[in-house]
């Protein structure tokens, strides 16, 4: 998948500030092109659990968040059964939620201190001016649309730019919501370094009542919530590192078991599978400083 985002990248930004604020043809058949391939490589890997590391990049962070956003709502999508048609919809969508930023002024999208009121009214447009741009195009759906346009409303009735509550809003757009705001959360901004994935999950969970719980599940299917290399402490006081996430159970990896609780070395490691064990589970979340000073071997 990584590969696919490299590729989409020459027609995003080529197509998106090709002509100033006069777009024309948005995008052309090799977008599409891309986009079913992006649809085929995830049905062929419906089981596979997202792990941000494997496809942030790192140089453009509107199209860094596009992609990433696309290929998570893909997998979403995939795992709520919907059709290859509506993949493509959902994909053209996710790809595109966040056009409308281009129309607002790009010292305001790159300010490292608070908003002003006008500013954040400024941010705040941009679904509007994104409905604007694709609702233009010929060769994009409405469904794919109504995500540019819905992707910052949520069910219940906080968001913007319409206060819309949860039937009102398009499933696709209930989808999209909580991947771009995982991604939003766990990235890299100039007002705040990004939030380790658990971190992001638990602050998306305190304010659930916000998302569709059948999305909100669907997509803990596919996030590890720990990525691989994340070093946890056990409430038996053992420390290790997960190795393996599980469809479906977000919280329960496989971890390498490396170090008991009096700060002995297990030779060898071990893994234990934290979905299968009653009495077993995570109490600490280590830094990457705290896991080079307690596990500085390789494992």
């Amino acid at each position: 998948m990584l590969n696919k985002g490299v590729e989409l990248k020459g027609m995003y930004i080529a197509g998106l500030k090709a002509n100033g604020l006069d777009y024309g043809q948005l995008v052309d058949s090799g977008f599409f092109n891309t986009v079913e391939k992006l649809v085929e490589e995830v049905l062929a890997n419906r089981d596979i659990v997202y792990n941000l590391d494997n496809i942030r990049f790192t140089d453009d962070y509107t199209f860094t968040h596009s992609v990433n956003v696309c290929i998570l709502s893909l997998l979403v999508a995939s795992g709520l059964q919907l059709s290859r048609s509506a993949l493509k919809e959902v994909a053209v969508g996710a790809l595109l939620h966040d056009v409308g930023k281009l129309w607002v002024d790009e010292t305001i999208l790159k300010k490292k201190g608070s908003l002003t009121p006008a500013e954040f009214d400024q941010i705040k447009r941009h679904p509007l001016f994104g409905f604007d741009i694709l609702s233009e195009q010929d060769n994009i759906s409405a469904n794919s649309i109504k995500i540019a346009l819905q992707h910052h409303e949520r069910c219940d009735g906080s968001g913007y730019p319409y206060q819309l509550q949860k039937e009102e809003i398009h499933q696709y757009s209930r989808l999209v919501m909580i991947v771009d705001v995982y991604d939003a959360l766990t990235a890299d901004r100039p007002y705040r370094k990004a939030l380790p994935s658990f971190k992001a999950i638990e602050l998306i969970m305190s304010f659930k009542r916000a998302y569709d719980a059948e999305m909100l599940r669907t997509f803990l299917d596919h996030i590890a919530v720990y990525p691989l290399g994340t070093a946890l402490r056990l409430n038996n006081g053992d420390l290790g590192l997960v190795v393996k996430n599980h469809k479906g159970r977000p919280f329960q990896p496989v971890v390498r078991i490396c170090k008991d609780g009096g700060g002995g070395y297990y030779d060898p490691p071990f893994d234990i599978n934290l979905a299968e064990t009653g009495h077993l589970f995570i109490t600490e979340i280590l830094s990457e400083k705290e896991r080079d000073r307690e596990l500085p071997l390789e494992f």
